[in-house]
């Protein structure tokens, strides 16, 4: 008989641990930078069939060091379902469950299909992308979101441009692929600022040790809870003599004979 399959023991720390989001702006010169140094491939020796493939792998690459990022900072956030109790309490008094789902931006993309690119016209395929953009970041607002946009633009030019009819067609698409996916990220980039700010105030949560007795510390502001926390454990509070200083939570921990405690200093 099958034993029942115990569910996953849920750790403390997932928060602590999400990854350090880089600017967005450093993201995309350095994604415009790599792609650029991007070079066909050398055993190709026809002149458009070289530059179609160097446009294509230009922008494969741009997509690429745009997308790629945001998938692995997504993957690191954890879901909130999967926080230890104690945690998603911390989650819900600072950032906000709904924040953080939002910010994260896990909603399936509604995006316009684009038309037939062999029967589209240069002016109609401009429109269907301009359309799959606004849809896109409508639909997500969130940093998944982004990076579907990101990869549907840069798919459908990198196609065009592997497609095309001349060595001039070629270059064509690729400058005009590359401009709409700067434009695609640079629009989005507020998402990824936002997922920036909430990495560094998760980051900055206390460690919380849930089988340490626990003492926390709650009243009226002013009244001395910094400064008690400061002199009876390892917490630095910062302890001014005027109310609300404390704006986020603190800890500290102390000992009692031969056994570690942790005190909390909350507003």
């Amino acid at each position: 008989m099958a034993q029942p399959v115990k569910p996953a023991k849920k750790r403390v720390g997932m928060l602590q641990a999400v990854p350090v989001v880089a600017p967005p702006d450093e993201q995309l010169r350095s994604a415009v930078k790599r792609a650029g140094r991007v070079a066909p491939s050398a055993a190709i020796k026809n002149e458009a069939e070289k530059e179609r493939n160097r446009a294509a792998r230009q922008l494969d690459t741009l997509m690429k060091e745009l997308s790629v990022p945001l998938t692995r900072y997504l993957s690191a956030f954890p879901k909130a379902a999967a926080l230890h109790p104690f945690e998603a309490a911390l989650l819900d008094l600072t950032v906000g469950r709904g924040t953080y789902q939002s910010v994260l931006g896990k909603v399936r993309l509604s995006v316009v299909a684009a038309h037939g690119a062999a029967a589209a016209s240069a002016r109609r395929r401009r429109a269907a992308a301009a359309l799959r953009l606004r849809a896109g970041l409508r639909a997500g607002r969130g940093v998944d979101s982004l990076r579907k946009a990101v990869q549907e633009v840069g798919k459908a030019y990198a196609n065009k441009a592997a497609k095309a009819g001349s060595k001039r067609e070629a270059a064509a698409a690729a400058e005009e692929g590359a401009e709409m996916m700067q434009k695609v990220f640079s629009r989005g980039a507020r998402y990824v600022e936002d997922l920036k700010r909430v990495s560094k105030q998760l980051r900055s949560l206390p460690y919380v040790e849930p089988q340490l007795p626990t003492l926390a510390l709650v009243g009226a502001p002013n009244v001395g809870k910094s400064s008690l926390v400061q002199v009876l454990s390892s917490g630095t509070p910062e302890v001014c003599d005027y109310p609300f200083t404390t704006r986020s939570i603190k800890m500290g921990h102390f000992w009692v004979d031969t056994r570690q405690h942790q005190v909390f200093d909350r507003l």
